[in-house]
């Protein structure tokens, strides 16, 4: 999912699955614990991850500096090595004996209600797609320069087969007041998340806008 900090760290992501694994706390059998993290590593290494040099760059796939943060360099993208801490496993370990199992994903729809950083979460199994509807998570931050929030973090949505454009108004409401400013989402208020629905609003200046999202399958 091409959302929020750090993406340069990439398949780092699913170091929590592994440590899981390792401590004996995790939800997960381990076939599914080495089906989901094998299944991300993959993902990166059938689009040319690391680079013709085996080396990895600042960015996603290739090198693209809209990912690149104030406190990345050019090791910043090692930290994706964090995704092979489960190579302490012995390798009589379940997590590599047992047949891999199917993500939730290979089985059917899934819909996730996250409250926390209110998100809403839908994978559908026929495309393989993943949503994150955004209703709560903002970290206001406007890139130094041109004055844009940052599209990493402030878009109504993600999905697993896309990445936000690095600047302008892009899957967001925004609303011209008076005068032709710019109204945009930059503090989120999060109204409700829960089962196929979520809502939020933001307040600019006298504009406040109310946002609701209901999902049905790809919809």
């Amino acid at each position: 999912m091409h959302q929020g900090r750090s993406l340069t760290y990439r398949f780092a992501t699913v170091a929590p699955l592994w440590l899981g694994a390792l401590t004996g706390a995790t939800p997960l059998p381990p076939g599914r614990t080495r089906r989901v993290a094998s299944g991300v590593l993959r993902h990166f290494a059938e689009r040319g991850v690391p680079d013709e040099r085996g080396l990895l760059t600042l960015g996603w796939y290739d090198p693209f500096r809209p990912v690149v943060q104030p406190y990345s360099g050019p090791a910043s993208p090692y930290w994706a090595s964090k995704a092979f801490i489960g190579l302490l496993l012995p390798p009589e370990h379940p997590v590599w004996t047992d047949p891999e199992e199917p993500a939730p994903i290979d089985l059917a729809d899934q819909s996730v209600a996250m409250p926390g950083p209110g998100w809403l979460l839908r994978a559908t199994h026929k495309d393989g797609v993943v949503r994150l509807l955004n209703h709560g998570s903002d970290r206001d931050r406007v890139r130094s320069g041109d004055g844009v929030p940052d599209p990493h973090y402030l878009r109504l949505a993600y999905t697993s087969h896309t990445g936000p454009e690095a600047s302008g108004v892009d899957n967001n409401l925004a609303v011209i007041a008076p005068g032709g400013d710019t109204c945009l989402r930059r503090s989120i208020e999060p109204l409700a998340v829960s089962d196929g629905f979520a809502a939020s609003a933001y307040q600019d200046g006298d504009v406040r806008v109310v946002t609701a999202v209901v999902v049905a399958g790809g919809v």
